[in-house]
């Protein structure tokens, strides 16, 4: 199925991470108490392997994992939403002023993710009809593929893909870069590109 995804699924896709990006940066904007736009300019499907063609595997990542299920408690994949050193730092300096990585700051980039997963999950759910309900996440802080070979390896139905939304928050001051990583598990995103074909 991931093999066979042309520019149709790619611009459904895209459009579906505008939506997730619309509702992030209504929920932001809100939070930092200033104008935030966010914007998704490039949606990649690719294999976890492959990583390093996209996104600095090498390069310490801060950022939120969540677990996905459907309205049967069925897991059905992963949200990473992934914050690049440079944009972790810069995050955290909008959010309390400072640039460092103690237990304010790090609860400060959790409710980010936290903002960000919630509001792609309910975009993706309302548009498609279905039912997306994100697990609490987990902080997780270190080198990007390792963090993504743990998560992949708790699915139950293995999936060596993922979907890879590039987004851009943008203020006065600048974009940031953050990356939300869609990996599904391969009946969930079978039924994911159903519905976006039905809807076309």
């Amino acid at each position: 199925m991931f093999e066979n995804v042309g520019s149709f699924e790619l611009d459904a896709l895209k459009e579906l991470g505008n939506m997730g990006a619309g509702h992030a940066a209504t929920s932001l904007s809100k939070l930092l108490g200033k104008y935030i736009d966010m914007s998704v300019p490039e949606v990649k499907t690719a294999k976890i392997s492959e990583l390093d063609k996209i996104i600095n595997v090498t390069e310490f990542v801060g950022g939120t994992l969540a677990r996905l299920n459907n309205q049967e408690g069925e897991e059905v994949g992963y949200l990473y939403v992934v914050f690049p050193k440079d944009s972790s730092l810069r995050l955290i300096e909008m959010l309390v002023g400072t640039d460092s990585l103690g237990e304010l700051e790090i609860s400060a980039l959790v409710e980010v993710g936290n903002i960000l997963s919630s509001s792609f999950c309910n975009a993706i759910a309302d548009f498609l009809g279905i039912v997306l309900i994100p697990g609490i996440p987990d902080l997780k802080i270190g080198k990007f593929s390792d963090i993504i070979d743990h998560a992949v390896k708790d699915i139950r139905e293995k999936s060596s893909y993922m979907i890879v939304f590039e987004n851009k928050l943008k203020e006065l001051e600048g974009a940031i870069d953050v990356y939300l990583i869609l990996i599904p598990s391969i009946t969930f995103f079978e039924k994911l590109i159903d519905i976006l074909k039905e809807k076309s």
